[in-house]
């Protein structure tokens, strides 16, 4: 199981992006959490194989799945040692 975190930037906060992030990873069954951050970006934090993490971002970058949101930049680090998770959750 790869564990990637995903650095979104652009309008994704105040319009509805985490509901519509936790909407798309329940659907396709993955697990992980999405979390606002400070400085205005969001992150994800994503369990699936390659696949279905390619699978995802193709997903949330089409305009249709999160109307209201904008996504400039998306950046992809992988993280090791993670706990493995059950469910995908928003993080308030």
């Amino acid at each position: 199981m790869l564990t990637s975190k995903l650095q979104v930037q652009g309008r994704v906060q105040g319009v509805g992006f985490r509901f519509h992030v936790t909407r798309l990873a329940n659907k396709l069954q993955l697990t992980g959490t999405v979390k606002n951050e400070s400085d205005g970006s969001v992150t994800i934090q994503l369990q699936a194989d390659e696949a279905q993490r390619d699978h995802f971002i193709t997903e949330l970058q089409d305009p249709k799945n999160i109307p209201y949101a904008r996504i400039d930049q998306l950046s992809i680090t992988g993280e090791k040692d993670l706990p493995v998770m059950h469910d995908f959750h928003p993080i308030y």
